[in-house]
């Protein structure tokens, strides 16, 4: 990956943890995930992978955490494709 690319990445994780944070109310740790955090991204085909972990004090069930961060993303003009497994892709409108 070269560098601008690197950085257009780091600058959408860092829009995507200020929204994060702004709808939360708690603290969240939030890293990289999957192919950027284990050096292994290639330019042709890649994807972002952010992985947020709540405290284990966060008192929110599952399901709200879902739908508190569904609502954060998709107020700021990102496409939430949610899935069974997991929150799904996220792409930001243009």
């Amino acid at each position: 990956m070269r560098d601008q690319d690197l950085a257009m990445i780091r600058g959408l994780r860092d829009q995507i943890e200020a929204r994060l944070r702004q709808h939360v109310g708690v603290t969240p740790r939030i890293y990289y995930g999957g192919s950027y955090a284990k050096g292994t991204m290639i330019r042709e085909a890649f994807d972002l992978d952010i992985i947020v972990y709540y405290p284990h004090t966060e008192m929110a069930t599952l399901s709200q955490i879902f739908a508190f961060t569904h609502r954060a993303l998709t107020s700021s003009s990102y496409i939430v494709e949610p899935k069974t497994v997991a929150l799904g892709s996220v792409q930001k409108l243009v």
